[in-house]
């Protein structure tokens, strides 16, 4: 799997397959994994092509922002903070491909 992602977070998940169902970052991290895919950061697991769809990519980026907004309060610091690095980090690889 290509990932390009700066998330220290995310790449550690990726690695060492950390994927829990009663952890709230897995969600996050599906929902960024969308992104990813549609702003050619990953492969597309259907046409294994690297594609660029920045409209698509923030639809998912858009479902993280209203996942913060719902759960104020109710994460981890350490959520939290993953939760923010991340939509940091997905919103400048938007902006650098064209999305807004």
């Amino acid at each position: 799997m290509k990932e390009k992602i700066n998330c220290v977070i995310v790449k550690e998940m990726f690695e060492k397959k950390r994927f829990n169902a009663d952890d709230i970052r897995t969600v996050f991290v599906f929902l960024a994994t969308q992104a990813m895919i549609h702003l050619g950061e990953l492969k597309d697991p259907l046409s294994g092509k690297e594609e660029v769809d920045p409209l698509k990519a923030k639809v998912f980026i858009n479902l993280l922002e209203v996942l913060k907004k719902k759960t104020v309060n109710n994460l981890t610091a350490d959520e939290a903070n993953f939760l923010n690095d991340l939509l940091k980090n997905l919103k400048e690889i938007l902006q650098k491909k064209g999305g807004r």
